[in-house]
């Protein structure tokens, strides 16, 4: 059972690259959903730098201030970030 996934490395320069992964989990006939999708899970976490998963209860609000905007706000022009950030904050 063959599961793809997404990982994003950041780069020396800031930049991050997007690479696709796939990953062998074990046969089919062998593992059941819970144990492919624990094992996927643990190399997601091991691939993207040990990252704390998010909370239970993850809101809008908490993923754009926890997740989008630290990753986000430096790839937007200084001009435009105090715009977008309020174009944001008042639509959600």
């Amino acid at each position: 059972m063959a599961r793809p996934f997404l990982c994003y490395q950041k780069q020396a320069d800031g930049s991050e690259i997007r690479r696709f992964r796939n990953i062998l989990l074990g046969l089919k006939a062998e593992i059941d959903k819970a144990v492919a999708r624990t094992r996927l899970r643990e190399i997601i976490t091991r691939e993207t730098g040990n990252v704390a998963p998010a909370p239970v209860a993850v809101t809008l609000r908490w993923f754009y201030e926890n997740r989008f905007l630290p990753q986000k706000e430096e790839q937007w022009k200084i001009t435009s970030r105090p715009k977008t950030k309020r174009f944001i904050e008042t639509t959600s």
